[in-house]
């Protein structure tokens, strides 16, 4: 069993039964420290349990330079981004 889900924000592996990952990408760490407890709540509030907890960064593979209308090019995003992961515990039924 290892199917996953992915968007812009996160993604989401199923890891084998009642465990999963959970990864959360931030702009910058500030942002990842602001969003973390309310992030914990979510996870605890849907019968989860935190079993580790891992922030680190890495490279925004969604970084491009895009081409404006005058010719010069503009990052899109950050080039590097930050990443809680979280490995989770599912304590429901």
């Amino acid at each position: 069993m290892n199917d996953s889900y992915a968007n812009d924000y996160g993604k989401v592996w199923v890891v084998g039964e009642d465990t999963y990952i959970l990864e959360k990408y931030f702009d910058t760490l500030d942002m990842l420290f602001r969003d973390q407890d309310k992030l914990c709540e979510e996870i605890h509030k849907m019968q989860f349990s935190v079993e580790d907890t891992t922030i680190y960064s890495t490279i925004n593979t969604k970084y491009v330079k895009i081409k404006d209308n005058v010719g010069s090019y503009e990052p899109r995003g950050p080039k590097d981004i930050w990443v809680i992961k979280f490995d989770l515990q599912y304590l429901g039924e």
